[in-house]
């Protein structure tokens, strides 16, 4: 096969020494997606031919079967300047490929969206909504961001039909949902709630939904709070929000030949099964780490950790995050300002018994709007469960078809 020539191929590179060169090639191998056979033990492909028999294999050198070829280095090193040269061509027009597929499939997927016949209409609908309701359920644009495939984004990074991670209250785990909308709100007031001497610390909308932990009510084995949403102005002193959970776990992607510094470790890491999470942020605290306590009373551990690089420090955070730790953060300003400290525990909620509320200034305010209702936030120093913004929907659109507001494109599935 192609796949297992460019291998050896780019094994025989390595050695050689021309470092750049079989990093190129290794990465064409892998965008291939066919998988080649390597030494189990040692991670090695073992080499059966020279690399001119390689080259004339692959069909990229025009040397005939009669010509001689003499192995001398500057020989080879010109030969195989002339191979990357059409495997960098070949390489490019793949990804050129690969970009016409994808716009091709986000155009087709643009023409299925569901779309107002009225769009000023419905703007007025949502507009009579929030003046009736006065509901703004949502965070501060400037310091939240929800976790996408490619890490953390802001409001402005975000469209609809991105897929972030969410909170399923069925299941208890995290998932990856698609943004069915966002919504946005200038100036909005909003409220400040807290725990003292802790980094449970999150500016939001009074009418912002976060997740609880349900218990019966008294004498009752129906809940109070069936959807386990509540606004944040009716949380009391004796509830307990749910702030991480466990990712639901996947296949995971493989891991060898990985670059240490090529890579975004993110992308990277939000790819894995929870398996190689598991290994990777044992890794993580063993070698730039350390362990905090282990509580026997709540059979939980607590772990420190901290990293200059950023893209290696965010990777072990959102690895964290996705494993069901509670994650905390912050940045030494005053004596290493580019190295970031984290706390990992192993807890889901937060109990609201010390929680304070007060007001906070108005500011610009967004929320997604997800298929579970929910979305992982990070926000000031903390990752945590959250819920969605769905302000008065139901009462828009029947006001909207009142009207006579209509929509194109399928219906959305019940």
């Amino acid at each position: 096969m192609i796949t297992v020539k460019l291998a050896k191929l780019a094994l025989w590179l390595d050695e050689a020494g021309l470092k750049k060169e079989a990093a190129d090639l290794w990465g064409l191998t892998k965008k291939s997606g066919i998988d080649f056979k390597i030494d189990e033990k040692t991670g090695r492909i073992t080499v059966s031919a020279d690399p001119i028999s390689m080259a004339k294999a692959l069909g990229l050198l025009n040397i005939d079967e009669d010509d001689k070829v003499e192995e001398k280095d500057d020989d080879l090193k010109d030969s195989l300047k002339d191979l990357l040269k059409d495997l960098r061509s070949y390489e490019k027009d793949s990804l050129e490929k690969e970009a016409a597929k994808k716009r091709k499939k986000k155009k087709k997927a643009k023409k299925k969206k569901r779309t107002p016949t009225k769009p000023d209409l419905w703007q007025r609908a949502i507009a009579a909504a929030k003046r009736k309701f006065d509901v703004y359920p949502c965070v501060p644009v400037e310091t939240s961001y929800a976790l996408t495939r490619e890490g953390w984004k802001a409001y402005s990074e975000l469209r609809i039909g991105d897929e972030i991670v969410s909170y399923n209250r069925d299941l208890d785990c995290l998932q990856w949902d698609e943004i069915l909308n966002l919504n946005f709100f200038e100036n909005a007031p909003t409220m400040r709630m807290y725990k003292s001497a802790t980094c449970f610390d999150f500016i939001c909308t009074e009418d912002h939904n976060w997740v609880i932990k349900n218990k019966p009510k008294k004498s009752s084995k129906r809940y109070k709070y069936e959807d386990q949403l509540v606004p944040a102005r009716s949380i009391t002193k004796n509830m307990n929000i749910i702030t991480s959970a466990r990712m639901e776990d996947s296949e995971g992607i493989p891991l060898n030949s990985f670059r240490k510094r090529e890579w975004s470790w993110v992308e990277k890491v939000l790819a894995m099964s929870n398996q190689q999470r598991e290994a990777w942020l044992a890794a993580a605290i063993v070698y730039d780490g350390h362990e905090n306590n282990y509580s026997q009373l709540h059979k939980r551990a607590s772990y420190g950790f901290s990293q200059k690089n950023d893209d290696h420090a965010e990777a072990t955070e959102i690895c964290a995050a996705l494993l069901g730790y509670n994650v905390s953060f912050k940045k030494h300003k005053k004596y290493n300002p580019d190295i970031s400290s984290y706390t990992f525990i192993d807890r889901q909620t937060h109990g609201t018994q010390n929680v304070i509320k007060e007001p906070a200034d108005k500011c610009d305010v967004w929320c997604p709007e997800t298929k579970n209702g929910t979305w992982l936030m990070k926000q000031g120093r903390m990752i945590s469960i959250t819920g969605n913004s769905a302000y008065a929907n139901g009462w828009a659109l029947q006001w909207y078809k009142k009207k006579g507001g209509g929509w194109r494109g399928p219906k959305p599935k019940k």
